[in-house]
């Protein structure tokens, strides 16, 4: 005797639940968990990590290579090697002063390009500082830090702040602690990139009155492309040379505009359509007329809000200005 039976299952982390049951009567055949060891899930993530720093690591490098075949091509570097392409860079000199000098005067070709090539190394955060998740923190010593420079970057460029703390502390790199005002205050080398392009214009400006068939407008422009260039986190690894399915470079040779469609998946109801994101505001209002819909209120005659009500309720929602709402309370006020 054949029955129709379905096998559905519920995969987790480090568990796999399932279930066999008789299509039309409901009747179970057979339920349970499979538990697998969590270090296995662990050491997914580890190498999830791993993987990201290696990319990250290639794509610095990546850029530091293009920096230094840039210099060379405009002639602010006698010679190139691809596998040496840091040897120039390499001569214990203080970058920080040699980029602060050629913000103010003649520099030599070699340190325009030292200056230049040390910002490419060092070029900051994407974000605002006042972006940053910890400066919500109020009174942290890291949102200190991240005050003290925003108040300097507003005269002074990150290489002069860099190098006053340099010549002051004998430090940069990392966190300082010191006292301002008998106040314990912590210095954070944390600079927003945008603020690294604008001492990179200052200093291509500068020394252009003294080199200007090197630093032209064309090696500037491909300049600030190296020093800008981010991936998005939507295109995903790979490249058109090297695709992967991971990303939006696909081996089958499709190219996404990005990785959205594939992950969002389909409505259920209208096929074509891509799911709208839980937390949109669309969504967001659906599900409130949804509950609104439902919600059953004994006192009313047939039990269900009016069309009145829940638009008193809604309106009263959407002018509120308090970041978490009592959804129950306002419907209690109606």
């Amino acid at each position: 005797m054949t029955r129709d039976i379905s096998l559905g299952l519920d995969m987790g982390v480090s568990s796999v639940g399932y279930s066999v049951i008789d299509i039309h009567t409901g009747e179970i055949f057979e339920s349970g968990v499979r538990l697998f060891n969590a270090t296995i899930a662990e050491g997914n993530s580890e190498r999830r990590d791993f993987r990201g720093s290696r990319r990250l690591t290639g794509r610095n490098t990546e850029r530091r290579k293009e920096t230094a075949k840039l210099f060379f091509k405009c002639g602010l570097l006698n010679q190139f090697d691809l596998s040496e392409y840091y040897k120039p860079f390499d001569n214990n000199q203080n970058s920080y002063q040699i980029r602060v000098d050629g913000l103010h005067k003649k520099i030599s070709k070699l340190e325009i390009a030292e200056a230049l090539y040390h910002i490419v190394k060092r070029r900051g955060i994407s974000y605002e500082l006042n972006d940053d998740e910890e400066t919500n923190k109020k009174g942290s010593n890291y949102q200190n830090g991240l005050l003290v420079n925003t108040k300097e970057l507003a005269t002074m460029t990150p290489a002069e702040i860099q190098l006053e703390r340099l010549k002051k502390y004998s430090a940069v790199r990392g966190s300082i602690d010191i006292e301002i005002d008998n106040k314990k205050t912590t210095l954070l080398n944390v600079f927003p990139t945008k603020d690294f392009v604008s001492e990179a214009k200052r200093i291509i400006a500068n020394q252009r009155q003294f080199y200007p068939e090197c630093l032209t407008e064309n090696f500037e422009e491909k300049y600030l492309e190296i020093l800008q260039r981010k991936r998005e986190y939507f295109v995903g690894p790979g490249s058109e040379k090297s695709r992967t399915d991971y990303g939006i470079y696909k081996e089958d040779g499709r190219t996404l505009d990005n990785l959205f469609e594939e992950l969002i998946g389909r409505c259920s109801v209208y096929k074509d359509q891509l799911r709208a994101p839980a937390a949109s505001y669309t969504a967001q209002y659906f599900n409130l007329l949804n509950d609104l819909n439902n919600l059953r209120i004994l006192s009313n005659e047939d039990q269900k809000l009016t069309y009145e009500q829940k638009e008193k309720i809604i309106n009263a929602v959407l002018s509120s200005t308090t970041k978490k709402i009592n959804l129950i309370k306002i419907i209690k006020k109606f």
